[in-house]
């Protein structure tokens, strides 16, 4: 089923969560890929609430550290659902299990 699809018709009866694709755009894509990604999604589900927008699984090993900080970069600037990105890159950099142990630089 497509997206907008779902968030047509069940939209006013469910919370939809997640919707960033971990196979293609956030392992290989560039910043700006993934901003289209991040605003084709607040576009889709965003409108009329019940959408947190986050990867659409666990992050992978294979994800660069950018790209999470550009989608997180690009919620802030498109979507309203944070108050800061930077507040979840303070709790991001405390985590020891990035990819490659990579603690995110504030």
């Amino acid at each position: 089923m497509g997206t907008t699809y779902l968030k047509d018709t069940y939209g006013n009866k469910l919370s939809f969560h997640g919707g960033i694709d971990i196979q293609s755009v956030l392992p290989n894509g560039t910043a700006e890929d993934i901003e289209n990604e991040v605003k084709r999604r607040i576009a889709i589900y965003a409108p009329g609430g019940g959408f947190i927008l986050c990867a659409a699984h666990n992050f992978q090993d294979d994800v660069p550290p950018e790209n999470l900080i550009a989608m997180y970069q690009a919620l802030n600037k498109w979507g309203n659902y944070l108050s800061s990105v930077y507040s979840v890159l303070s709790i991001m950099s405390s985590c020891t299990s990035l990819p490659n142990s990579t603690n995110l630089a504030l």
